[in-house]
């Protein structure tokens, strides 16, 4: 979509109000937190803010132009913006909702490493992103007196997730079979697969294929295929009606009871919950 700015001036915002509806703001020691609702097809012209800014999308999409650079976010992707960065927004046609985390310069000092990611702009999607995004939206919207607790430890570890893909994107080439693992597992999720079974096919020993997965991905092959079914149960529930006990089957889950849990344990929210959290305005 081709659009020309409403205005060239450069703006800089101590907050959003003016260029975004905003429903909710909660001023904590060291981050501030802001819901925005965005309309179709609006544009914001060029404007900063103040804070170093991570922007989870809930809902809807939008573009963001940064030095011509061109960011396409869709929903629960995460965008992380330094401050004082100038740029220009174009909201999709169904409008946006996003949470604003914007964090304090003190925050930053406390962790030069986290700090580093803020030196320029990066854009992260991924199912372990949604998940996070999703437990902070819940804390959110039911604050008590645990709740900034809460918010700042989920927000360091979306930002100890945001550095680790930043690394993974600098990381040498995965190995050729073991991106053909990873391919197996996302064409056969919801079969239940053995370890033995998939390093038979890829022609590796289990025990290496195992030790090589986790040091590329951080995480057993059990859990990556957990992921893979919690993703898919997440796409499910947010674009489509089909009852919960269907979906869960059709992610790879034996049973009802194992699909709640292990969505829960994942993502910090039941089905149901994320379901309506997902298609709430």
């Amino acid at each position: 979509m081709n659009w020309t700015p409403t205005s060239t001036k450069i703006v800089r915002l101590p907050d959003v109000r003016g260029f975004e509806a905003t429903s909710q703001r909660i001023d904590f020691e060291n981050f501030v937190l802001s819901e925005t609702h965005h309309r179709p097809a609006q544009p914001l012209p060029q404007h900063s803010h103040e804070l170093a800014s991570m922007i989870l999308t809930l809902k809807g999409s939008f573009r963001e132009t940064i030095q011509g650079r061109v960011h396409e976010c869709g929903p629960y992707s995460l965008f992380l913006r330094p401050a004082g960065e100038v740029h220009t927004n174009q909201y999709g046609t169904l409008g946006a909702k996003c949470l604003v985390i914007g964090i304090k310069p003190r925050r930053l000092q406390m962790n030069p490493s986290f700090a580093k990611l803020f030196h320029q702009t990066r854009f992260i999607r991924g199912e372990f992103s949604r998940f996070l995004i999703m437990r902070i939206y819940k804390e959110f919207h039911n604050m008590d007196d645990v709740s900034e607790l809460a918010v700042e430890g989920l927000t360091l570890e979306l930002l100890a997730h945001a550095s680790r893909r930043t690394l993974e994107n600098v990381a040498p080439r995965l190995p050729a079979w073991l991106e053909k693992t990873r391919e197996l597992l996302h064409a056969h999720f919801s079969e239940s697969l053995k370890l033995t079974e998939v390093a038979h096919s890829i022609g590796v020993h289990p025990v290496y294929m195992a030790s090589m997965f986790h040091k590329h991905f951080h995480c057993t092959i059990g859990d990556y295929i957990r992921r893979l079914r919690v993703d898919f149960a997440c796409r499910e529930l947010t674009t489509t009606n089909t009852p919960l006990v269907e979906i869960g089957l059709a992610a790879g889950f034996c049973a009802q009871s194992h699909f709640s849990t292990s969505f829960k344990r994942q993502t910090g929210l039941t089905p149901t919950e994320y379901r309506q959290a997902t298609r709430s305005n």
